[in-house]
């Protein structure tokens, strides 16, 4: 799977969702959090500013935006240029936390040293220092467990996965499939410019990957199941997209299944208004969420 896996992600990329609107300038597609396309506007934007001031604030959104899409190279290239065009201590610890994401951990520690030493607080940062120092080790040891890519894993983001027969994997997925309409296969989230995410299944005995059909496919985001009581209930996480309202927000839905039916989903009680509930996961024992 990709590293987007450790960001659940940041994705589904589920957090508060945005409308789509005619957007002309860098600035707007960041602040509706469509950050694929602020990528391409604020980059054209910075390469046609002069002002190094201008140029570090353009850099340090762009880096954003690339880090909102879990691109960690890319967002440590644009922080490192947002620093260099003095944009201030900010850049230095969003480069700093990138670096420790991407497991470029000597060039991590020099940059949270740098960054204490910036903000008068040497060691402010000595727990990411040493973190960094126990994933070197890590790195360096002989692991007992062999870690290695799914064979159903595709170039999009494939996570959250769990048991859902005896030979079926159910996870959560961005990829793009065929399943007979327009709605959804064509249309494109505006956070990841990437389809919207759905539940899909994994067969370990023919190897094929489907769509979850019925009422678990929307046009929304779907997605991070737990399935509990012997596999005849599910939650999971659905993100709705409002027309003309800049935010909305992810509830926890529940369903029954009867034989291969799934019921159609309906929100958890105890979920207030404008809050994003997202990642269940159910006890063993059935009673705890």
């Amino acid at each position: 799977m990709r590293s987007t896996f450790l960001s659940l992600i940041g994705l589904l990329l589920l957090f508060s969702c945005s409308y789509t609107q005619k957007i002309k300038d860098g600035d707007t597609a960041y602040d509706r959090h469509q950050f694929q396309l602020a990528t391409q506007l604020l980059e054209d934007e910075y390469d046609n500013e002069k002002s190094r001031v201008q140029k570090g604030q353009y850099a340090y959104r762009i880096g954003m935006s690339y880090k909102n899409l879990n691109e960690a190279q890319k967002a440590i290239e644009w922080f490192k240029i947002a620093y260099d065009y003095q944009y201030g201590s900010e850049a230095l610890k969003e480069y700093a936390f990138a670096l420790k994401q991407d497991e470029q951990y000597e060039e991590a520690i020099r940059a949270f040293k740098e960054l204490g030493l910036e903000i008068g607080s040497p060691y402010e940062y000595r727990k990411d220092i040493n973190a960094c120092k126990i994933a070197m080790d890590w790195a360096s040891e002989r692991s007992e467990y062999k870690i290695e890519e799914a064979s159903f894993s595709s170039s999009a983001s494939d996570y959250a996965p769990i048991r859902y027969g005896v030979d079926e994997i159910l996870f959560t997925s961005d990829r793009t499939i065929d399943r007979g309409k327009k709605e959804k296969d064509e249309a494109i989230y505006a956070w990841t410019g990437r389809a919207y995410s759905s539940l899909f299944i994994y067969n370990e005995t023919d190897y094929s990957v489907e769509p979850l059909q019925g009422p678990l496919s929307s046009e929304y985001n779907d997605g991070t199941a737990t399935i509990y009581n012997s596999g005849k209930e599910m939650i999971f996480s659905r993100c709705f997209t409002k027309e003309k309202e800049a935010d909305s927000y992810c509830q926890l839905l529940r369903s029954e299944r009867n034989g291969n039916q799934w019921s159609n989903p309906k929100p958890l009680a105890f979920q207030r208004p404008e809050i994003n509930y997202i990642h269940p996961s159910v006890t063993s024992t059935g009673d705890t969420l």
